[in-house]
C-alpha cells in the first residue's frame, strides 16, 4: 500500500506513475522518463527538487549595455546564486571574446547556500562598430547544470566614419604622381568636429597630406596620398596610421594602402619559378617587356649569370614589344638553382630590370629510389633491390662498372635488350654473411655521361639478433634478367 504522502508525489507529477517499495525506500518512476521525488529525497522529478547538491541560478542571464561609443568600455553585472543546499564552486569563466573580460575572485569562486556573487564582465569597444553579442560560459559543480552561459549584448556607435574605407587601391601609378582614390574621416557618435593630430606612414615613397571637410553640421577631414618622385617601381604596400581628436576622444585610425608603382617600362612576370625539376635545355617562362609611354624602347641587353642562357626576341606587333626567354644552361648544376635577370633598357628613369629565377635543375642522370635499404630474413625479396637510372631527356646510356665498397653488399649490371637506350638497371643484394646490426655500404656505378661519370647509391643493410641464428637462409644472389 502507498501512502498518502507517495500519493500526492503522484498527482504532482502531472503524468502517470508507477512505485514500487525496496524495504522502507520507495522509487518511483515517472512516464516522462525522469524520476520522481521520493519519501527519502534522494531522487528528485527534475533538477529543481534535487536534494543534497548545489544549484546555480541567475535571474537575468542577459545584459544590454544599451548604445556605446567607440573606445569605451562598459561592465556588464551578473547575479549568480546558489539555490541548492551544499557550497557551490565554480571551475573556468570564459568569455567568447578577447574585447570580454571577467572579473571574479578566488574567493568569490565559492558560494554557500543561500548566497550570491556578482561577476562583473568588461567589455572593451575599440574597434567595434554596430551590434555587439558575446557570451560568458560558467563551469561549476552543479550536478544538474554543469554549464552557464550569460550574455552581454551592446549596440556601438563609431567614433570616426572612414569613407569610402580603410584601404587604399594604388594600381598602375607612377613616381611623382597623386592618386586619384581620397580617404574621408567623418566625426560619428554624435561630435560635430574631428581634428588630425598626427600621421604615421610605414611604407618608403608614400606622402599624405590633409584638408577639412564639411559634412551638414560636421566637420571631418579628407586625407589625400601622393607617390614621391624617388619611389622604385614595383609593389607598393605599406599602412598609414592618422590619431584623430573627436570631440574630447583622441582615435588611431588605420589606413591599409597596397598597389603597384609603374615606371616607364612595363614587364611581367616579375618572378620566375619552375617547381617542377627541368632538364637543361629547357626553355622557361617569357618575361614581356613593353613602353608605357609615346616614346619608343630599346632593350641594349640581357643576362642571367653562368647557369641560364638568355634569348631576347622581339614578336610580330608594336616595335616597343620584347621577349626575354631564359633558358636553363648545359652547364647548371643538378638540383635547386637561383638567378637574376637583369635586362638593360636605353630608358634614364628605368634602365635596370630585375627578375628573380628560381628553377629546379634534373640531374643529368637520374637514380630510381635514390638510396636502398635491405634487411636479412626469409624473404629473399627483402635482400636484394634494383635501381633504374635514366638521362634527363632520353639521351643514350651506357653503364660502365658497379661496385660497393663492403664485402656484403654486391651490385651487378642488367642487362635488357628491350629497354630503351637511355634507361639501364643496377641490381643491389646481399652476399655472405652480415654482421648483426645496422651497417651503410656505398654502390658506386660508373656511366658514360659527361659530368655524371660517377653515381654513389647511399644502401643501409639491417640484421637483427633474431636474425643471426638463420644465417643459411640468407638471400641467394639472383640471376639479371
Amino acid at each position: 500500500m502507498f501512502t498518502k504522502n507517495v500519493l500526492a508525489v503522484l498527482l504532482c507529477t502531472g503524468g502517470l506513475a508507477m512505485a514500487q517499495t525496496e524495504g522502507e525506500r520507495v522509487v518511483v518512476a515517472h512516464s516522462s522518463g525522469q524520476a520522481a521525488v521520493a519519501p527519502d529525497g534522494t531522487q528528485g522529478l527534475t533538477p529543481e527538487s534535487v536534494t543534497g547538491a548545489p544549484k546555480i541560478y541567475t535571474a537575468e542571464p542577459e545584459v544590454d549595455l544599451g548604445t556605446i561609443r567607440e573606445g569605451e568600455s562598459h561592465t556588464a553585472k551578473f547575479r549568480v546564486e546558489n539555490r541548492g543546499d551544499q557550497d557551490l564552486k565554480i571551475g573556468d569563466v570564459r568569455s567568447s571574446c578577447g574585447c570580454t573580460t571577467v572579473k571574479l575572485t578566488e574567493e568569490q569562486k565559492t558560494v554557500p547556500p543561500g548566497g550570491s556573487v556578482e561577476i562583473e564582465a568588461k567589455f572593451n569597444s575599440r574597434g567595434k562598430s554596430g551590434n555587439q553579442r558575446y557570451s560568458v560560459t560558467i563551469n561549476s559543480n552543479d550536478p544538474a547544470r554543469k554549464t552557464l552561459r550569460l550574455t552581454l549584448r551592446a549596440f556601438v556607435e563609431t567614433l570616426v566614419n572612414v569613407r569610402p574605407g580603410p584601404v587604399l587601391n594604388a594600381q598602375n601609378v607612377r613616381p611623382g604622381d597623386a592618386i586619384p582614390q581620397p580617404i574621408d574621416l567623418i566625426p560619428g557618435a554624435g561630435e560635430t568636429t574631428l581634428g588630425v593630430e598626427s600621421i604615421l606612414i610605414s611604407a618608403g615613397g608614400l606622402s599624405c597630406t590633409h584638408e577639412p571637410i564639411t559634412e551638414g553640421d560636421r566637420t571631418g577631414a579628407r586625407l589625400r596620398f601622393a607617390v614621391e618622385d624617388t619611389t622604385p617601381t614595383g609593389t607598393l604596400n605599406g599602412i598609414v596610421s592618422v590619431d584623430v581628436k573627436v570631440g574630447e576622444q583622441v582615435s588611431k585610425q588605420t589606413i591599409r594602402v597596397f598597389g603597384r608603382v609603374q615606371g616607364d617600362v612595363d614587364f611581367a612576370p616579375a618572378v620566375i619559378q619552375a617547381i617542377q625539376p627541368a632538364p637543361r635545355g629547357t626553355r622557361l617562362r617569357a618575361v614581356t617587356v613593353r613602353s608605357t609611354t609615346d616614346k619608343p624602347l630599346r632593350i641594349l641587353s640581357a643576362d642571367a649569370g653562368s647557369h641560364i642562357d638568355v634569348e631576347l626576341t622581339r614578336p610580330p606587333g608594336p616595335s616597343d614589344v620584347y621577349q626575354i626567354v631564359p633558358v636553363v644552361s648545359q652547364s647548371a648544376p643538378d638540383g635547386p638553382l637561383g638567378a637574376l635577370l637583369r635586362i638593360f633598357t636605353d630608358k634614364t628613369t628605368q634602365p635596370v630590370i630585375d627578375i628573380p629565377i628560381f628553377v629546379n635543375v634534373s640531374p643529368r642522370v637520374q637514380v630510381s629510389p635514390p638510396c636502398v635499404v635491405l634487411r636479412t630474413g626469409d624473404d629473399a625479396e627483402a635482400g636484394s633491390r634494383r635501381i633504374h637510372l635514366s638521362t634527363d631527356r632520353g639521351a643514350p646510356l651506357t653503364v660502365t662498372t658497379a661496385t660497393s665498397d663492403q664485402a656484403f653488399v654486391t651490385a651487378e649490371i642488367v642487362e635488357d635488350p628491350a629497354a630503351p637506350a637511355g634507361r639501364k638497371a643496377v641490381e643491389i643484394r646481399l652476399n655472405g654473411e652480415v654482421p648483426v646490426g645496422t651497417h651503410e655500404a656505398l654502390v658506386t656505378v660508373g656511366t658514360d655521361v659527361k659530368e655524371a661519370e660517377s653515381i654513389r647509391v647511399p644502401v643501409t643493410i639491417v640484421k637483427g639478433e633474431a636474425t643471426e641464428s638463420a644465417a643459411s637462409a640468407a638471400p641467394q644472389p639472383r640471376s639479371g634478367v
